[in-house]
């Protein structure tokens, strides 16, 4: 049981008896008035508060590990809702990458529900409309139906556009809409960014409760990484799918089964603008996709079930046959290859 909260008040007095007598008599009297209530902190002060509390003392409400699209968006709802963040993130550049550039009208959705929906705006993302599926040659157009999102028919989640109308989708720059989703993290007053490379975890020696991270920082006086650590009641790691952490609690190892290897194409129309294109024949499938900003310039993804197809391989316009990548029998201005596979 705690201490009581009253005020002790010093009435001391000293009450000397007669004259060669020393004994002397001191009471202290305890006030039982109910105290006064400390004075309400302002909401600047206590942001200001808090962000003193993470950058000097490494302390905050919730840890988020990795500044990816999940990460960013974690942490800025958290902070909307009053929680004190700190948001690590191993490597602040713009990520340069082709995964993740066709956000579906149910992305479109939870962005605005988070409000992020602005994250979406000066990138040159352009409007998705639907999907060209071309089946050994001929193309059907597949428009997103009206109740995109609608889960078993509970409409909880369904499928919101600010704008009204019919459902879109978005094609961007990956690594545009990423520096975008930091920047609104670090409009946050509640949300410090950190960049820092997370190492371990630190858990408590009672029980399995994760009690923060150890990071490696950068100082910039030595050149050297430097250990650091970061505290909070609640840690969410969210550092991708090469993910250090995940075989620490997940001990079933995953299995690849498909890779999408990456093309940047450069002037290439597409069959149908404002649409994502599936090509389907005898050999793996092809998506392509606008990405960069430019009705004419496309990601081409290919999918390749594990041992079918070769990195070096690439499958052209629905051609069951499957060619060496040589710029000269590419029908595009300029081709970039991206061999790191999704």
């Amino acid at each position: 049981m705690s201490l009581p909260t009253y005020l002790l008040t010093h009435s001391i007095k000293s009450l000397c008896t007669t004259e060669g007598n020393s004994a002397k008599e001191t009471r202290v009297l305890l006030d039982t008035s109910t105290p006064p209530k400390p004075k309400a902190m302002s909401l600047p002060a206590m942001e200001h508060s808090n962000e003193q509390r993470r950058r000097l003392y490494h302390e905050a409400d919730v840890v988020v590990v990795g500044a990816g699209i999940f990460g960013c968006a974690a942490a800025f709802a958290l902070a909307k809702q009053g929680r004190s963040v700190l948001l690590l993130e191993r490597w602040l550049k713009e990520p340069d990458r082709i995964v993740g550039e066709l956000l579906q009208p149910g992305g479109v959705s939870a962005l605005e529900k988070l409000g992020l929906a602005h994250c979406l705006e000066g990138i040159d993302s352009i409007v998705v409309k639907g999907y060209e599926v071309i089946y050994y040659g001929t193309g059907v157009g597949i428009p997103y139906p009206m109740n995109t999102g609608a889960a078993n028919g509970d409409d909880s989640q369904a499928y919101t556009n600010e704008k009204g109308g019919r459902p879109e989708g978005r094609a961007f720059h990956h690594g545009r809409f990423i520096s975008q989703l930091r920047k609104a993290c670090a409009s946050q007053p509640n949300i410090t960014i950190v960049e820092t490379e997370v190492t371990d975890t630190i858990t408590s020696t009672y029980k399995p409760q994760v009690l923060g991270v150890v990071s490696k920082t950068l100082n910039p006086s030595t050149g050297e990484k430097e250990r650091d650590y970061y505290f909070a009641p609640l840690t969410i790691i969210a550092d991708g799918y090469a993910s250090k952490f995940r075989k620490q609690y997940i001990h079933k190892a995953p299995i690849v089964r498909s890779k999408f290897y990456a093309l940047e194409l450069i002037d290439c129309p597409l069959p149908s603008p404002n649409h994502g294109t599936v090509i389907l024949g005898d050999a793996s499938p092809v998506l392509l996709r606008t990405s960069m900003g430019s009705p004419l310039d496309v990601s081409c993804l290919l999918h390749s079930i594990i041992g079918h197809l070769k990195r070096e391989q690439v499958l052209l316009h629905g051609s069951t046959q499957c060619y060496p990548i040589r710029q000269s029998q590419i029908s595009f201005n300029r081709c970039k290859n991206r061999s790191n596979s999704l």
